[in-house]
């Protein structure tokens, strides 16, 4: 739990148990984070929460809509980030050399 006094925001990670009435035996576990907007009651002195918003990351929100979806989901960007170091990796000269062809033309020469 992370409060801000001065704003009157209360953080809460949480984690619950989803399941849909109409697919028997389908669970997920949803990590969530939940922004509480606090007043302060000054008859008390306690803090009420005054609204409620609920914050789901979008892989977690896939469990919601489509079961076994996470999975396609975390699939889908572990191939996105197989593709993306290759082409770093096969680029990396390319760029070397824009670079280096750019400090010449500017004059300057940078040794790493």
């Amino acid at each position: 739990m992370e409060v801000d006094h001065k704003i009157q925001i209360l953080f809460v990670e949480i984690q619950q148990v989803f399941s849909i009435f109409f697919i028997p035996f389908y669970k997920s576990n949803v990590h969530l984070t939940t922004k509480l907007h606090l007043e302060l009651n000054l008859k008390d002195g306690k803090y009420y929460v005054s609204s409620q918003e609920d914050l789901y990351q979008f892989n977690e929100f896939v469990k919601f809509v489509l079961p076994g979806g996470a999975t396609v989901l975390w699939l889908w960007q572990l191939l996105a980030a197989t593709f993306c170091v290759l082409g770093a990796l096969l680029f990396a000269p390319i760029t070397w050399l824009q670079q280096k062809n750019a400090d010449r033309l500017l004059g300057e020469e940078k040794r790493f």
